[in-house]
């Protein structure tokens, strides 16, 4: 999941980067910045959502426990994939999607827009680096989990064929654990920017010293060339001195 949503959010941040330095304008840019770092975390953690759905409802059913889990026998991840695809039928392999569109989606949104802005105001104070990264993760993480955590439950709820109950109860389970899912989400997600940032870093200096050899190697060629040319020249002056 993590790959597809990484990978599909770079090509849409190259993409955003390519339209911006087409542009010229600045008025509004801090504004259109914000929804538009907003528009590509949602958009590249909602195509990884639905492309893993099947793979989270399984894995959501086989971490269940109590009733819901007697409910649920499976051997393995494939067997699951089939059981549930001959019993319940393929459209219930995306059951939870639209719950889990609304609670990943959004989350992703807030999380990137406040990652890139809060990116820059730590960066301000102690610089770029893995430092800024993490904090900057950490604290973009705590409040995209808070907003959403009604979302995650009622997706984890439907996953699980549970009933919806009355209001009231409903009401009431929906911060149920959420101190839990601000420690692991927070640590979990402020790591793995930092991976991805330092991963990205590694590739283009990679890029970088690949086009400068390639640079270095053109260079090199033109200089032997010029030089051949220049040797013929003087060969020619030479000869002609001589002769004269």
């Amino acid at each position: 999941g993590a790959f597809v949503h990484f990978f599909t959010l770079q090509m849409l941040r190259q993409a955003a980067q390519a339209a911006e330095s087409s542009s010229d304008g600045t008025r509004g840019r801090a504004e259109k910045n914000v929804l538009s770092n907003a528009a590509m975390g949602g958009i590249s953690r909602g195509i990884s959502v639905a492309v893993m759905c099947p793979v989270t409802t399984v894995k959501t059913r086989m971490e269940a426990s109590g009733a819901a889990a007697a409910a649920f026998a499976y051997r393995s991840v494939p067997h699951a994939l089939r059981s549930i695809w001959r019993t319940e039928g393929a459209v219930a392999l995306w059951r939870g999607l639209p719950a889990a569109l609304a609670a990943n989606a959004p989350f992703s949104a807030l999380h990137y827009a406040a990652y890139r802005h809060l990116q820059a105001l730590v960066a301000r104070s102690v610089g770029e680096g893995t430092l800024a990264n993490f904090a900057s993760g950490a604290g973009a993480s705590l409040i995209a989990t808070a907003l959403t955590q009604p979302f995650d439950v009622i997706r984890t709820r439907t996953m699980l064929n549970l009933p919806p109950g009355g209001a009231r109860h409903a009401a009431g389970t929906l911060m149920v654990g959420i101190g839990p899912r601000l420690a692991k989400r927070t640590l979990q997600t402020a790591a793995l920017w930092c991976l991805y940032e330092e991963l990205w870093r590694l590739w283009l200096v990679a890029r970088q010293r690949e086009s400068d050899a390639a640079q270095g190697h053109f260079t090199s060629d033109a200089h032997v060339h010029n030089s051949k040319i220049g040797s013929k020249n003087v060969g020619r002056v030479s000869g002609s001195s001589l002769l004269g």
